[in-house]
């Protein structure tokens, strides 16, 4: 059962099981918390994300905001947006430019379709 609880505060004088199921949920996930801080134990899940510096490969590309726009199917400015670091790529944008920042000549081939 995952429930997100949000802004409820627990009257402890009146618990209900659905407080009390809470409050031990809560409990438990805080000592996991303290396990891990104090290196006891690993974590369940490591996630890496890629966030592409958007600038850097257009440099190395030597191409416009417009250029790899069209590359990438987006305008200029959303290019100017991810480089000023206002928004980020996500989605198939973000795969495609860290394939392209691995792998340069995707570009052209982006660029083609």
């Amino acid at each position: 059962m995952n429930q997100v609880m949000t802004n409820k505060t627990i009257d402890l004088e009146n618990l209900t099981e659905e407080n009390f199921d809470f409050a031990k949920l809560l409990i438990k996930g805080m000592e996991q918390v303290v396990a891990f801080e104090k290196g006891e134990v690993e974590p369940s899940r490591v996630s890496n994300i890629y966030v592409a510096d958007v600038a850097a490969i257009r440099k190395k590309l030597e191409v416009t905001r417009a250029e790899l726009g069209v590359a990438l199917n987006t305008s200029a400015e959303t290019i100017k947006s991810w480089e000023l670091g206002r928004r980020n790529p996500t989605g198939l944008a973000n795969k495609a430019l860290r394939l392209i920042d691995e792998i340069p000549e995707t570009y052209q081939s982006l660029k083609k379709l």
